[in-house]
This record gives C-alpha cells, structure tokens and sequence, in this order.
C-alpha cells in the first residue's frame, strides 16, 4: 500500500527513519457516544473518519500538544 503520509523529513532521505508523532483523543460522553470527525473532501484523505488530535510539534510535550490540538480542532480544553 503506498504512503499518503507527508513526505520524508531531511534526515530520512539518506536511509534515516524520519518520526511524525501524532496524539489523538477518543472522546466518549456519558451514554457511550464517540466523537468523530470527518475530514473535508478537498484535504488530504478527504472523507475519511477521524479521532480528534494532530503531529506533536518539535519539543512539545504529549499532553501539551493534545490539549492544543483539541482547543484548535474543537474548542475544547482538557483538565
């Protein structure tokens, strides 16, 4: 199956691994419901369904980069 991941950092160009980190949350209220989003037609893998989050930026911590994923994505702020 071919990638549809962005393309290689400049470090894996030359047989090095380059990592993406990518934190995602699975929201599940009181009655069992889940929270998908589904991304727009017009964007990469448009149409498919998704959990909220995104790529954790250089020198960011794990909970820093979900918690700014999910205020950007939803407005939402975890405690």
């Amino acid at each position: 199956m071919p990638s549809t991941g962005p393309e290689p950092a400049a470090g894996a160009a030359a047989g090095g691994v380059a990592e993406i980190h990518v934190l995602a949350a699975a929201l599940v209220d009181e009655r069992g419901r889940v929270l998908l989003a589904r991304r727009p037609d017009g964007s990469h893998q448009g149409g498919l369904w998704e959990f909220p989050g995104g790529k954790r930026e250089a020198g960011e911590g794990r909970l820093d980069a979900l918690g700014r994923e999910l205020a950007e994505e939803l407005g939402v702020v975890p405690e």
